[in-house]
């Protein structure tokens, strides 16, 4: 909670007319009433995610997106125009959730900005994930205008490691001189906003890598710096969840994480521990673990987890470029380009997912820490 006062503040002051229902949400994540009720019914969510673009000039392994082959191969290449956007963002600003711009590359659309400012002209708090490519001097400075709140962008290790692992050459200088063209907006603007987070997946082998993210989040002067893991599966998990589909009518055929078919993960136990141990001690800036020293064993295991309790489907909502309206597991539960927001997440295919969610370990799960609570017998 200590490290969460700055963000908290900045958030305040730049979304004053939120703090009624960022309370009210905060309350919710502690005392999750809805997740209860017998019937499914969920309150509005938290966050909603627009995926703007699948579109995206990286080729990282494992990404949803799988662009560049995206824009060649999908047949569906739907993007929602900037006034089908703004129509979505109508429809929901009256619950104030806040807004998350994804993608794909979101910095690919030319009206990113628009849809930002749109957003903020109705008092909702705003956020960006980019890899942080095109982040020159003039996208940086038009950003810190936008009033947007929060921007984060990935970086895996070292440069050479992060740049094969992007498939572009200067991915990292790209994202690092981002960084500091972004701070320095936000300085000549007069501005504490956006705040600035680099996401880290954790190297569970070469933990230097993450010794080198922590490291750099604090030379650059970020204001946050987070690792996550990686999330994976065996194909015996993908056959479950299909096998799970059939039995019980709901969830989605893409299992959440990354393929591992040899189901071996190299991990370095012993110094993965130590970074979980020590990483906040070493920060200037704050340190957000997903996982602590106690979990890496289990973790690394292919032991399947406990029945883990996810709020996920009643605090969260993606939306997909074409429309299509998912939680998770690209579980499509309908399309706000035919029905209202509010209609569809209150609808009968998302309060049976719910349930099922809320009554079973679902295969797709076995990895995810996206709002899963993960335990392990």
């Amino acid at each position: 909670m200590k490290d969460n006062i700055g963000k908290i503040i900045k958030t305040i002051v730049n979304n004053p007319g939120n703090i009624p229902w960022r309370g009210f949400q905060f309350a919710r994540r502690i005392f999750p009433l809805d997740y209860y009720f017998a019937s499914g019914h969920a309150f509005p969510p938290d966050i909603i995610t627009i995926l703007i673009t699948r579109r995206c000039n990286f080729s990282c392994p494992g990404c949803s997106s799988a662009s560049p082959l995206y824009t060649k191969d999908c047949a569906d290449k739907k993007e929602m125009s900037l006034e089908e956007i703004k129509k979505l963002i109508d429809q929901v600003a009256w619950f104030k959730p806040a807004i998350y711009f994804n993608g794909g590359e979101p910095t690919l659309r030319p009206d990113l900005i628009e849809a930002i400012k749109y957003a903020k002209s109705k008092g909702l708090i705003t956020a960006l994930t980019t890899n942080g490519s095109l982040m020159d001097e003039d996208l940086t400075a038009k950003i810190v205008s936008s009033g947007l709140d929060f921007y984060s962008t990935s970086i895996d290790g070292p440069a050479e490691y992060h740049n094969a692992r992007r498939g572009f050459t200067f991915a990292y200088e790209n994202a690092t001189r981002g960084i500091i063209n972004l701070l320095l907006a936000r300085k000549k603007a007069g501005v504490a906003t956006p705040h600035i987070r680099i996401s880290c997946i954790t190297n569970s082998e070469k933990v230097d890598y993450n010794w080198h993210v922590l490291h750099l989040a604090n030379d650059l002067g970020t204001d946050e710096v987070a690792f996550g893991n990686l999330m994976f599966y065996s194909p015996e998990v993908e056959k479950k969840q299909n096998d799970f589909i059939a039995a019980h009518g709901t969830g989605g055929q893409e299992v959440i994480g990354l393929a591992v078919n040899d189901g071996k993960i190299a991990v370095d136990a012993p110094a993965l521990k130590e970074f979980y141990r020590t990483a906040k001690q070493k920060s200037k800036i704050p340190v957000y673990l997903v996982l602590n020293e106690g979990d890496v064993d289990s973790f690394y295991s292919w032991r399947y987890p406990a029945k883990s309790r996810c709020l996920t489907p009643w605090l969260v909502a993606v939306v997909l470029p074409n429309g299509d309206v998912t939680v998770c597991q690209n579980l499509i539960l309908g399309n706000i380009l035919q029905d209202k927001f509010t209609k569809i997440w209150n609808n009968k295919k998302f309060k049976y997912f719910r349930l099922a969610r809320k009554k079973y370990q679902m295969p797709a799960c076995f990895r995810c820490i996206e709002g899963q609570e993960i335990k392990f017998d």
